[in-house]
């Protein structure tokens, strides 16, 4: 599925290759190097898919055939996903975004929740989207951009962790995170703030960050 969304992307331009080629220089790297690479690629041809996916980013193009497997849905929703003007989805991100920006974990907590909260409710698997949600609203005055992205995209991972082999250990969440606006050492305090107040845990036994949701330890 990853291979199906690449081939539905292309570039669209010098702007976009030009936007290519700053981000493969300066991020792709890093998430080559992390779990989010799936154990059946190489580096390489990796490299070379999550380039042929842009504006994706390599972390959502890993994690979107999953948000579509837990939703119970088929390859078509990826298409329907790149093709529609559903609130947060692929169409908006293009329209309101420039060349160099990419569509990251936390873009798909967003359509998620605004396009399916209904349908997961129903379902009952709603829970860990609904408690991420409640914490940002809980601390919607003390959270900054970051922050706020951070917490989506653990709270994401933790509710595709059902599915699939991701999970929000630090390498991974840092892999998804850093950009050339928001180095390492930003991202560490982010989570750091986060932690403090208990909005994620730490949890020691794996290394992974959870959503608090009141029976953590």
């Amino acid at each position: 599925q990853m291979e199906l969304l690449a081939r539905a992307l292309e570039p669209g331009g010098a702007a976009d290759s030009d936007a290519v080629a700053r981000w493969i220089g300066a991020e792709l790297p890093a998430v080559v190097e992390s779990d989010w690479r799936p154990a059946t690629i190489s580096p390489e041809a990796f490299a070379t898919l999550a380039a042929r996916a842009y504006p994706l980013h390599p972390t959502a193009l890993v994690a979107l055939p999953y948000l579509f497997r837990r939703l119970a849905q088929n390859e078509r929703s990826l298409f329907a996903y790149l093709a529609s003007h559903e609130p947060f989805g692929f169409q908006e991100f293009l329209r309101r975004h420039a060349p160099g920006d990419t569509v990251r974990l936390a873009d798909l907590f967003d359509y998620l929740a605004a396009n399916f909260q209904g349908r997961l409710y129903a379902s009952l698997r709603a829970r860990l989207i609904t408690e991420t949600l409640e914490r940002l609203e809980q601390a919607a005055d003390k959270l900054g951009p970051l922050e706020r992205d951070v917490l989506k995209t653990v709270g994401l991972i933790n509710w595709l962790a059902e599915v699939s082999p991701l999970s929000a250990a630090e390498p991974e969440l840092y892999a998804a995170l850093v950009a050339p606006n928001r180095p390492p050492a930003r991202v560490g305090e982010a989570l750091e703030r986060l932690r403090k107040p208990s909005l994620v845990v730490f949890r020691r036994y794996n290394r992974t960050y959870a959503v608090w949701q009141g029976s953590d330890v």
